[in-house]
């Protein structure tokens, strides 16, 4: 199961994905509710976590090999 924890859309308990509905007037991001974004199972992100993205550690800076020399 995907958690909103887990994702990197969540800011506090806020879901700030791209997909969330922007305001008829002023243009800005809506402000839902995580849960209210997974309860919302057409037009939110569902139980299924349609609009989830993993939340992804730098990588090792210490490990040469990733940096793309020359490229």
């Amino acid at each position: 199961m995907k958690f909103c924890k887990d994702c990197k859309h969540l800011s506090g308990d806020l879901c700030k994905a791209p997909e969330v509905p922007r305001h008829m007037v002023t243009g800005e991001p809506q402000s839902w509710g995580a849960i209210h974004s997974r309860n919302l199972p057409i037009s939110g992100c569902g139980e299924v976590a349609n609009w989830f993205t993993p939340i992804v550690e730098d990588a090792d800076l210490d490990d040469l090999s990733t940096i793309p020399f020359g490229k």
